[in-house]
């Protein structure tokens, strides 16, 4: 209760047209915080973050209090009705802010803006809980060290605008570590909920990774809004998590998803996890794709034609150089600098003054000239196929193309034959549970019956 009494409370203004009026309340908000809110709980907060809902006349209708509790990563919801002059009418507990959240978007927050691209994006609004900002360096330098392109936010960096165009960018993996609850998530500015999932069109998230460490966010309606909007895999708290150690069970899930088991599939490596870093197994929720992560990267990536990405990546960069076309670019160079040596076209006067000793050694079709030398030689030589010897040398090139389409082929089969090996065994570990489960259920099922029948027969349990 008395840290409560110190606790900090911030009012949010998510749109912009309310904040002169906003700020001018907010010592009447704290107040019904303080007075109203708090005393009511028996539980400790780090922070309360409270948005004012307003009529179209501008006073205010209610508040909306995100409590963020102090042990675990837990968004609590109240909602406080409000008369004239900010008399308390009702309060609700549990409330289910989803509409209001949804209507607080400003349309700015809707705009385009070019993002830099990244693999991951690992962020916390939290970064006062040295944990949590632990956690999310160590990511990025572990992103960083094997080669992903990496980005950070902290803070009033992990904000609605900033999660909402990072989410739709296209990464590897998202990863978010602050409070939450069934219905979204807490922000630095406001409270990112299920709906907006909802509303995004199918595959908006894939093949992104997104893991939430926070409460009870692996359960509805947030997990299915989560994975319509094209989640390949989403991970979360199915209860509440603890504060410190959830964090490393999130580092240590990572760590061997990109580094120390790449080819393990990701549900065992986080039960892995789990079991090295937790109090308890089975806090955290996996939803999708099961497989290893480097499935999930590198299947995009293998190229069906060698030959056409290389032209491409060649136009590509003679484009960056200021070309059009870096073939033409050449031939024009090479016509200017037969100008300067007083030729009109050096391909030209190279093919009329060709040097003497070596006119009779320009062949026209090698094919041919093949063909004429070993008819040469058969005569010489008495040997008729010698032809069929030298054309394997001629055909060496295009076997070699061949090769290295099979070599694709092979590496793309092997991936997905690793990834579904690695989901028949999550399959198999799930049975195995599913098993244990049905096992007790009997034995409980069993003795319930013989209760029963003991309480029928006059005995005593």
């Amino acid at each position: 209760m008395k840290k409560n009494e110190n606790v900090k409370i911030r009012v949010l203004t998510p749109q912009k047209k309310y904040a002169r009026a906003d700020n001018k309340d907010e010592a009447k908000v704290i107040e019904i915080v303080r007075t109203k809110i708090l005393p009511k709980t028996n539980k400790d907060y780090s922070a309360v973050d409270v948005k004012i809902k307003r009529k179209k006349d501008n006073t205010p209708e209610c508040l909306i209090a995100y409590l963020l509790r102090e042990d675990v990563y837990f968004a609590e919801v109240v909602r406080v009705d409000l008369e004239k002059d900010y008399k308390v009418a009702d309060t609700t507990w549990d409330y289910d802010s989803t509409q209001i959240d949804d209507d607080d978007d400003d349309d700015e927050l809707l705009e385009e803006k070019r993002y830099v691209k990244y693999d991951f994006v690992v962020a916390t609004p939290v970064d006062h809980i040295p944990t949590a900002k632990s956690a999310v360096e160590k990511l990025h330098t572990l992103f960083t060290h094997m080669g992903y392109k990496s980005k950070t936010l902290l803070g009033s960096e992990a904000n609605l605008y900033n999660y909402k165009k990072y989410l739709k960018s296209g990464l590897k993996g998202f990863i978010n570590i602050g409070h939450g609850n069934t219905r979204g998530i807490a922000l630095h500015d406001g409270f990112l909920s299920n709906q907006w999932f909802q509303n995004l069109p199918a595959k908006a998230l894939n093949p992104t990774v997104v893991y939430f460490n926070s409460c009870q966010v692996s359960n509805e309606p947030l997990k299915s809004s989560i994975m319509h909007a094209g989640a390949k895999t989403f991970i979360g708290g199915i209860v509440n998590l603890r504060i410190g150690p959830s964090e490393e069970v999130c580092v240590g899930f990572w760590t061997k998803c990109v580094k120390e088991n790449k080819r393990t599939g990701m549900r065992i490596n986080l039960k892995q996890a789990e079991k090295e870093k937790y109090i308890r197994e089975g806090d955290h929720g996996f939803t999708g794709y099961a497989g290893p992560f480097i499935s999930v990267t590198t299947r995009k990536e293998i190229r069906k034609d060698p030959i056409k990405d290389i032209r491409k990546e060649a136009i590509k960069d003679g484009i960056k150089d200021g070309r059009k076309d870096p073939i033409k670019d050449i031939r024009k160079e090479a016509i200017k600098d037969g100008i300067k040596d007083g030729r009109k076209d050096p391909i030209k006067d190279i093919r009329k003054d060709p040097p003497r000793d070596t006119r009779k050694e320009i062949r026209k079709d090698p094919i041919n000239e093949h063909i004429n030398i070993g008819h040469d030689i058969d005569i010489i030589g008495g040997h008729p196929h010698i032809f069929e010897t030298a054309y394997p040398f001629i055909t060496e090139a295009p076997s070699r193309y061949i090769d290295y389409e099979n070599e694709m082929f092979d590496e793309q089969t092997e991936l997905q034959i690793t990834e579904l090996e690695e989901y028949v065994s999550a399959l198999e570990e799930e049975l195995l549970e599913l098993e244990q489960r049905k096992s007790e259920l009997l034995t409980t099922y069993q003795e319930t019956i013989a209760t029963i029948e003991s309480l029928k027969m006059g005995g005593e349990i």
